[in-house]
């Protein structure tokens, strides 16, 4: 048996939510608060975006090597154009995860 430890499969280390949330709404507490806790406090997980339902931006938070979590994510806003994903070696366009939003 092998017992190098294994690299985990992309859909445990990144979590994507989208959600509407540009006020203070309950949806906008829970998603900014206890959710984003729980989310952080899965051991695999090195991701977490929330992505904007009507508008173009993604708030994405990369946990540090530390194994830390930033406590302010990064604001992806639609100039920029695409989210890089490290922890899973991919980018998003937001050209793709917008194609179907008017």
């Amino acid at each position: 048996m092998n017992a190098a430890k294994e690299t985990p499969p992309p859909v445990e280390r990144l979590a994507i939510d989208a959600f509407f949330c540009w006020a203070e709404t309950q949806d906008c507490k829970v998603d900014f608060g206890n959710k984003l806790r729980e989310y952080q406090a899965l051991a695999g997980l090195k991701t977490y975006l929330i992505v904007g339902q009507d508008k173009r931006y993604v708030w994405q938070w990369t946990r540090e090597e530390s194994g830390d979590w930033p406590t302010e994510p990064k604001h992806v806003e639609k100039d920029v154009g695409t989210v890089h994903l490290e922890s899973v070696g991919a980018h998003l366009a937001f050209d793709d995860v917008y194609r179907n939003v008017r």
